[in-house]
């Protein structure tokens, strides 16, 4: 160990792990200590170690290493989070910019025009804090990371965002800062006080970098509230992570205060990506410029019903930046994706709903424009058809394996008897057949064991068997790529809503459904013809899924071959999604399978769903079905009370209270509800909803699935039942001396035992409810998650990649695979 100004520093000599040495990476920690003017008060409230983990990446790194972000965070002991919340740069402390707070037009504001300038900054510099420690809190429940765009002790938003971290918040809360080390004067001495305490990663950190703890410092330093920093040597490298991890992560932007010209390109680029943006008006001018771009284009695409038009310039702006904006304004654009709060009028609790909304329409089903919905409905007509000739084929292969099999257990069957018929014919007489009767007896005992031979090699082989097995197990994995591909998920997941992100996965699934159909389309088609249906080449541009529905009395009705899901959640206000749903407020039709046969749900049976059930007329006649029927979950809300509230209490700035009619009676076009209802038509083309494949796949898997173990059960049972009484009945016929007989009833047990192993009922039974159970074990798990957590693609993908291998892994078990 050696000394320097009295510090201790890192020796090579103390490396634990000489193989450590070859890694770039290092890693230490910052200690912040209270400074000598600090209050007795925040000098208690501080650790006696305030250590926050640092890596420090050397310039290069992310070039040489494809898997750098990865690496980075394990150094850091960290796993990629669900969600990250991305904080804005801006200018000026945080009195500067709470002082900056103030309403434009304070005459026409529907709340404060009554108001004088000093209530008002009053009022927003509380509600804006509440506003985003509610926002924090709701998104730490869901494993989000806090990572500000500059994350210095000079960045205001930064430094309130952090500080809005409820106290009583996991210990795994993360706030990340990425700093990139510059050539200014306190990068570089920043930088020296790292070099004496970082060391390699996996060797022990034998001294710390120690910074001022003090909130009246105003400097490049990380803010003390950070958890986690990653030091980058380049600021070029600390761009190519932070772009990496936000690729990698679903993220959203909260935009508040003085922000920056690069901080208002971060809120256009995300709003062009399709990213969730929270605006809070009323922080800065340049967020007020935004929010009004962003009502200027959103009123503009109302009128005009097109989002891919000229955007008209805005009367008066003088933004360079803006007028640039509007110029390039995306095509792709989702307005539900931006949230405009202004803090007057909206509250804790509406703020988190406009935000799931914002977070649901960002991470929602992505369909594309016409032509893209063309080509998706292609793909699917190739894949449906191929999955209808493997299911042709799989009928026919099935017919054949259970023709050999009653074959063999039949002539076995006929040979014993006819053996035992033989010996009656011939006893006593002359072995000459004299009758055309003792001449059939005589054949059968020459010709059935051969026939026998012959199919018990074709059984032996197993052909007939594996081309069925291969061929329902070609249609089970094609349904299952549909769905994947229908809901978006895994390989199937459109990042970004452009037409290069949008044909990736296009062109994913007609790879993947050509694989699996090549898979048996040679070996096991040796001794068959392939079977085309008749609608193989059929295609129509004005199907269901490229048209609207509608019926002939004008209003929306159910394509053909279609199943009608009634959704989960009733509201008061009715949208369509695209073509494919219906206005349902109160009418209703039940689920239906292809072939018009209504399927019912059950109130409740075990492993299967518990559902109330209500009456509503029926879309195609007037009389009364039962659907599903859920109310509508209370959404969370950030609860702040005035003891918990750092912020503080309004209660006596100027005589506002939380309340009065300003958070909740008054609505503007910043607080429009963007609930919806609709009936889900699927018409085996549109896009599938998480919720919906639940009831669309899942309940009626787990309803098949039971009715088909209760009929296995009941013919197994009758099986045993009938081995037993026949198995008694041949002691019988030993008892009264007709042993001639116990041959034939020996021979009728044993077809009967080679049947029950032929349908493999206990293994099916045994599969099918395994199944059942691990269905209603996701299916729970999905019930147990918050709103938010729903809306992450990650755990759409867990709920239905989970369930379509649940799904075959049954059905290649039921044929031993």
């Amino acid at each position: 160990m050696s000394s320097l100004d009295g510090q201790q520093t890192y020796s090579t000599d103390d490396v634990a792990h000489k193989a450590d040495l070859s890694t770039p990476l290092h890693h230490g920690f910052i200690r912040y200590v209270p400074s000598d003017d600090l209050s007795l008060h925040i000098r208690n409230s501080l650790p006696a170690k305030n250590d926050r983990p640092f890596v420090y990446v050397p310039v290069g790194y992310c070039h040489r290493n494809k898997d750098f972000a990865q690496r980075i965070l394990s150094a850091l002991h960290l796993k990629l989070p669900n969600m990250v919340i991305v904080t804005t740069e801006t200018t000026g402390s945080t009195e500067e910019q709470q002082g900056a707070y103030r309403v434009q037009n304070l005459a026409s504001h529907p709340v404060a025009k009554d108001w004088t300038e000093q209530h008002v900054q009053g009022v927003l510099t509380a509600k804006v804090g509440r506003l985003l420690e509610s926002v924090v809190e709701s998104s730490i429940e869901v494993g989000a990371w806090i990572v500000p765009d500059c994350p210095r002790r000079r960045n205001a938003a930064a430094q309130i965002v952090c500080e809005a971290i409820p106290s009583t918040s996991p210990s795994n809360v993360v706030a990340m800062g990425l700093i990139g080390l510059g050539e200014d004067e306190e990068d570089v001495l920043f930088k020296k006080s790292l070099d004496e305490s970082k060391v390699p990663v996996g060797s022990p950190v034998m001294s710390v970098s120690q910074l001022v703890y003090d909130v009246g410092l105003k400097d490049g330093a990380p803010c003390p509230a950070l958890t986690h920093l990653v030091m980058f040597e380049s600021p070029e490298e600390r761009k190519i992570f932070r772009q990496e991890l936000l690729d990698l992560v679903p993220d959203y932007l909260v935009a508040f205060g003085n922000i920056t010209e690069d901080a208002m390109r971060n809120v256009f680029e995300n709003a062009k990506s399709g990213s969730p943006v929270v605006l809070l008006k009323h922080t800065g001018k340049r967020i007020d410029s935004l929010c009004k771009m962003f009502r200027h284009v959103n009123t503009h695409i109302a009128v005009s019903g097109e989002s891919n038009t000229r955007i008209p310039p805005i009367q008066g702006e003088d933004s360079d930046l803006v007028k640039l904006f509007l110029n390039t304004w995306p095509a792709s654009y989702n307005s539900k994706t931006i949230v405009l709060a202004d803090p007057l009028i909206m509250n804790e609790s509406a703020l988190q709903k406009r935000l799931l909304a914002a977070i649901t329409a960002a991470f929602d089903l992505k369909s594309g424009g016409i032509d893209m919905r063309l080509s998706k409905r292609k793909v699917l007509d190739y894949a449906w058809s191929l999955q209808k000739i493997c299911n042709q084929h799989s009928k026919r292969k099935k017919s054949l394996a259970e023709g050999v099999h009653v074959q063999l257990v039949t002539c076995t069957l006929l040979s014993i008897i006819a053996s035992i018929l033989y010996e009656k014919v011939y006893s006593g007489g002359g072995g000459e057949a004299k009758t055309n009767v003792q001449t059939f007896v005589y054949l059968l005992t020459i010709l059935l064991p051969l026939y026998i031979t012959s199919l018990k090699q074709e059984s032996n082989e197993g052909v007939a068997m594996a081309n069925w097995t291969a061929f329902k197990i070609a249609a089970t994995k094609i349904e299952s790529e549909v769905l994947k591909f229908r809901c978006q998920v895994g390989p199937y997941r459109v990042e970004e809503k452009t037409e290069i992100a949008l044909h990736r996965p296009v062109h994913a699934f007609a790879v993947k459904i050509k694989s699996i159909y090549s898979s048996v389309s040679k070996g096991n088609l040796a001794e068959d013809a392939i079977v085309i249906p008749s609608d193989f080449w059929a295609f129509d541009a004005n199907a269901p899924a490229m048209a609207p529905i509608v019926s002939g009395d004008g209003a929306k009705a159910i394509p053909p071959n279609s199943v009608q899901v009634p959704l989960t959640i009733k509201y008061s206000k009715g949208a369509s999604f695209e073509s494919h749903v219906t206005n349902a407020q109160t009418e209703v039709a039940p689920l239906k399978s292809s072939d018009g046969v209504e399927v019912t749900c059950p109130e409740q049976e075990p492993l299967t769903g518990n559902y109330a059930s209500y009456n509503a007329t029926s879309f195609n006649s007037g009389a009364t079905k039962s659907y599903i029927d859920f109310v509508e979950p209370s959404l969370s809300a950030g609860k702040t009370t005035p003891a918990n509230n750092k912020y503080g209490s309004t209660e006596g700035v100027g005589g506002y209270d939380e309340e009065m009619p300003a958070t909740n009676a008054v609505k503007s076009d910043d607080d429009e509800s963007t609930d919806s209802s609709a009936c889900f038509v699927d018409d085996r083309y549109c896009p599938i909803k998480a919720d919906n494949y639940i009831e669309l796949r899942m309940q009626h898997a787990m309803l098949k699935k039971a009715d088909q173990i209760k009929k296995m059960a009941a013919r197994n049972k009758r099986l045993n039942s009938a081995i037993k009484m026949i198995t008694i009945g041949s002691g019988a016929t030993a008892a009264l001396s007709l042993q001639w007989a116990v041959p034939i009833v020996l021979g009728i047990t044993a077809s009967l035992m080679s049947g029950q192993q032929f349908r493999a009922y206990p293994s099916r039974i045994d599969a099918g409810n395994a199944m059942v159970m691990k269905l209603n074990e996701l299916k729970l798990w999905w019930m147990s998650l918050s709103m938010y957590q729903k809306q992450l693609p990650h755990n759409k993908d867990k709920l239905i990649l989970s369930a379509e291998e649940i799904i075959a892994t049954e059905m290649g078990s039921s044929f031993g695979v």
